[in-house]
Parts: structure tokens; C-alpha cells; sequence
């Protein structure tokens, strides 16, 4: 293995972070539905990359919902957000054998974080 083999990457990388940070700062300065939409993309990517790692038959699903659940709590009543919210880690819990709190606890996390920076 060369020393140059933990860098080969680097450059694919800098460019997808660069495009990522340009992408954010649009949405961010526009806000709006394109903020919306990006925030509760992000929440269904990090919801469907916790269920695959705690091996959830259905992870890709999950991170549908959560983001279908998010955009939902944007337009419904805030009475609406928790249990909505909560919904979505019990359903996670209940794909995978084992470390169902854990999972409930992160998708939860993960959801109402993401439901904070939609608040704001």
C-alpha cells in the first residue's frame, strides 16, 4: 500500500462537501418550501443511514416517512408534531431484533432536531 492511498479520495471529496455547503447556503438564503424540502431530505437521509446501521428490514422506507412525517409537521398543527414525531422511531424500533430503544431514541432525536430547525 503506497502513502498516498488514504488521500486518494480527497479531492472527490472536497468537491461533494463544496457542492453540499453551496447547495445549503442557497437553500438557507432563500428559506422558504427549498429550505423545507432540504431540511426534511436531510432528516430522511440520517433517519434511513441509523436504521441501516442498526439493520432495519425496511431502512429505506424509514427515511421516506421521516421525511414525508417532517414536511407533514410543517403544514399540520403543532399538536400534531410530537406524536407524529414519535411514530416514526416506534415504527423504526419495530424493524430491527435487537437495540429497539436505541434506534427509538435516535430517529427520535434525529426527527425532532430537524423539526427545531424547521421552527426557526
Amino acid at each position: 500500500m503506497s502513502a498516498d492511498a488514504p488521500w486518494s479520495d480527497l479531492k472527490a471529496r472536497v468537491l461533494s462537501a463544496a457542492l453540499m455547503a453551496i447547495v445549503g447556503l442557497i437553500a438557507v438564503w432563500n428559506g422558504g418550501f427549498l429550505f423545507l424540502e432540504l431540511v426534511c431530505a436531510v432528516c430522511g437521509l440520517m433517519v434511513w443511514e441509523a436504521a441501516r446501521m442498526f439493520g432495519a428490514r425496511l431502512a429505506i422506507a424509514l427515511g421516506v416517512m421521516a421525511a414525508v412525517v417532517l414536511t407533514g409537521t410543517y403544514f399540520l398543527p403543532d399538536a400534531f408534531a410530537l406524536p407524529l414525531i414519535l411514530s416514526t422511531g416506534l415504527v423504526a424500533a419495530g424493524q430491527v431484533e435487537k437495540d429497539k430503544s436505541i434506534l427509538f431514541g435516535v430517529i427520535t432525536w434525529i426527527m425532532l432536531g430537524c423539526f427545531a430547525l424547521l421552527l426557526l
